[in-house]
This record gives C-alpha cells, structure tokens and sequence, in this order.
C-alpha cells in the first residue's frame, strides 16, 4: 500500500498470548472476553505488529517484536510463535538486515524491542540492525535502565543496551521529525518515554499506536491497557490521536490486535480494517 512517499508493509514480528488482566487492567472479565476470549489459563492470543515502510531510499523498520532470546521458559509462558517475524518479512521484501536504515519503536519493552538484538550461533548477543539508526526517547531509555520494581521485568537490557555501544542509538527529548514526514509523538502514559510513530505526507498520516491502542477493544476510551504506569495520560493521550485519526481520516496500525490491525476510526468509534494491508 502507498500513502504519498510511503511504501507500507504490515507484518508479525511475533505471536503470543498475555494474560487477560494485564491486557486489559480494571475491565471486568465478563464484559473483555466478549471480544476476546480468554484460553483455560486466562491468556488471550496477541500479536506484535509492526510495519516496514520504504521512504526515499530509505528503508525503515517500526517495531520488532520479542525475537528469539527469551529463555525457554519465559518463551513457553507466553506461547511464543513466529519470534523473528520482522527478518522473515524483509526476506520476504528482498530486504537484508544490514539494507536497514532505520528502527523505530514505540518503547523499549521486550515484546516491542526484543528484535533490537539477537544470538549468534557461537551465543553472543549481537545487533540485529548493524548499519541502522534507532530512535529512542531519552526519557523511554533512562527509566529503562533505572525503573521501579513493578517494571523491571519489562526491560530486559540485552535488547536495547548492546544497541548503543554499537553507536547506533539516536535519543530524542519529545516530539521530533527524525526523517521527513517520520514523526515520533511522546505521549508517556504506558511508559514515561512511550511514543506513537507517525508517517506523515500532506493531510494523510499512518500512526503506529503500540500499548496506546493495542487492540481492537481498546479503541474504546475508558479502556485502558493493565501494564499503563500512568492511566490518566494513557487515557488522555489516546483520546487525541483517536479524535485526530477520525477527524483526517488517519490510518492506525494497533500494536497488539491479531486480525485486521489496520484501519480507520470514525467519530462515533467504529472501526474500519484498510483491506489494502492484510496482516501477514
């Protein structure tokens, strides 16, 4: 699909399950599982979706899911399938690794950073991206390495710290067009440093929404995501880009949704999937 200047390929960089009060926090479980049933252990299927996009030259990679360094444990937790979907889909588009301009990612979590990084076969950690740029919030990267408790377990530093001894981290203090018509909007709330990407040509605009908007459901404004340090400004912020994608017609891309993740939202929060992107 193109918008304007972009050339636009959605993908899975990974599929998994989580469990169903973390996806959706203080929604009751008789009323979110009518929109996706949870499994005998109370997990629900999830997707890490994200998008390869060529742009003048350019070839840019936004989020790249878990990867395959999870131990086998963890791995088995969350039902871990397709953990390098992100390198398959560039196979796919004849696109090598180290032909990667640009990494982008809406936090560094390890199911959207994860693919920052990968072992080799003698077992180091090594960069996935060698020739890539990776955008990162200063404040996303600072709590990543210096986070309460409750997220630790969220950061695995694997993923994101061998990515900047290689040089190739690339901070930003907040808004920011770090290409032309490639828009990083900070909105905190999930994360301190959490970021929705957004590519922009003329009145046209694809925003890549992560844990702002994960799923489908989540399209409603009162629900929010279990794992959002900061409901309020989770809430806050979505509701723009929810009142901005309606009113221009924004394409969104949900971070997490298994079917149809690409669409447009109407006024009155009805979704309509872009059948120009199937998920692949």
């Amino acid at each position: 699909m193109r918008v304007g200047d972009f050339e636009l390929h959605l993908l899975v960089a990974s599929r998994m399950k989580f469990d169903g009060g973390l996806v959706f926090g203080v929604v009751p479980k008789v009323v979110w599982e009518r929109h996706k049933p949870a499994d005998e252990n109370n997990l629900v299927e999830m997707a890490c979706v994200g998008m390869v996009v060529r742009s003048g030259g350019r070839v840019i990679l936004c989020e790249t899911g878990i990867g395959a360094k999870l131990d086998q444990k963890r791995a088995r937790q969350v039902a871990l399938r397709e953990p390098e979907g992100a390198l398959l889909a560039l196979r796919r588009l004849g696109i090598r690794p180290d032909e990667v301009d640009v990494v982008l990612s809406t936090h560094l979590h390890w199911d959207h950073a994860g693919g920052f990084t990968r072992r080799s076969e003698g077992g180091r950690v090594e960069v996935t991206f060698p020739r890539a740029k990776h955008f990162v919030q200063r404040t996303e990267w600072d709590f990543a390495l210096d986070c309460d408790p409750r997220s630790r377990a969220a950061y695995l530093e694997d993923d994101f710290v061998p990515v900047a001894d290689a040089g190739l981290v690339e901070f930003v203090d907040g808004d920011a067009e770090v290409l032309p018509g490639v828009e990083l909007r900070l909105t905190g709330g999930h994360t301190p440093g959490n970021q929705v990407v957004v590519f922009r040509s003329g009145e046209l605009a694809v925003a890549m929404t992560g844990d702002l908007i994960g799923t489908r459901p989540h399209l409603r404004r009162a629900w929010n995501s279990g794992g959002d340090l900061d409901v309020v400004r989770a809430l806050a912020e979505k509701g723009r880009l929810l009142d901005e994608a309606a009113a221009h017609r924004w394409l969104l891309v949900l971070g997490h949704e298994t079917e149809q993740p690409a669409g447009y939202v109407s006024r009155a929060g009805e979704w309509t999937p872009e059948p120009a992107l199937p998920l692949g």
